[in-house]
């Protein structure tokens, strides 16, 4: 019986492998267009002793951007199924610097000032108390070296998600909750433009992955060119001001 499930998955991972480069939906179209800006942010960082991916999904970029970064990598997610995929995807990969939780965002179980990198892609929308969650993201961040990488929807959404508590956020947002909580922003980039939006509503509308990953691929190439304008997703980079600890009961 575990032959034959493992024979299954093994064979799943591999259509996905093969099939995420052509079929487009919500996460083969932010592995075309976020995940190189991301990826940039993060190679910035140079090598980092902990990093942590904040609602880490099936664990794609915990293995793929963090993995060769750091000597540590702790990945979780508030969803039992996604946590048991991003662990199966590392033990399979013989990832074993790379550990997996079932935890919430805005409830890190984790010291004080300990990580040196954390990633936040996609997560701050579909949280009730994203203040609380990036006063979080502070409180273990390494004073005045740790570093956020973040990634969230840019306003208006092409499609009603009922999964988010808000359809996006603008520059000034982001800004205003990051140095709120004692982050200062670095960096800041635009990913998934007009095209991007057309193929995530055909996506939405047919309910069906779409051959049309071609047309995101096209239009990320373009946005290193010139300037496109209607983006979907903004990426920042920000580090912990002050060498202070914030306290908790945590810590």
């Amino acid at each position: 019986m575990f032959d034959r499930h493992s024979r299954l998955f093994t064979i799943t991972e591999f259509l996905k492998r093969v099939l995420r480069h052509v079929l487009a939906n919500g996460q083969t179209v932010r592995w075309v267009t976020q995940k190189p800006v991301l990826a940039e942010m993060i190679s910035g960082s140079g090598r980092v002793h902990l990093a942590i991916d904040i609602g880490c999904g099936g664990g794609t970029y915990a293995i793929e951007l963090l993995a060769p970064k750091a000597d540590r990598i702790i990945a979780f997610d508030y969803r039992w199924r996604h946590a048991w995929l991003t662990r199966q995807r590392a033990q399979r990969k013989g990832l074993k610097r790379v550990h997996v939780l079932v935890a919430s965002a805005e409830a890190l179980p984790f010291k004080c000032a300990v990580a040196d990198l954390l990633l936040c892609s996609e997560v701050l929308e579909h949280l009730s108390q994203d203040a609380l969650a990036v006063s979080e993201f502070a409180r273990v961040s390494k004073p005045t070296s740790g570093k956020l990488v973040l990634s969230v929807p840019y306003p208006p959404e092409p499609f009603p998600n009922p999964e988010h508590t808000r359809e996006g956020y603008t520059e000034p947002d982001v800004r205003l909750l990051l140095e709120t909580s004692g982050f200062a922003i670095e960096e800041r980039k635009f990913c998934m433009f007009t095209l991007t939006r057309l193929v995530l509503k055909a996506y939405v509308f047919l309910h069906i992955p779409l051959p049309l990953l071609f047309l995101c691929y096209i239009e990320h190439l373009l946005s290193r060119l010139i300037v496109l304008s209607n983006p979907y997703g903004m990426v920042v980079g920000a580090r912990r001001r002050g060498d202070r600890v914030i306290s908790s009961e945590k810590g």
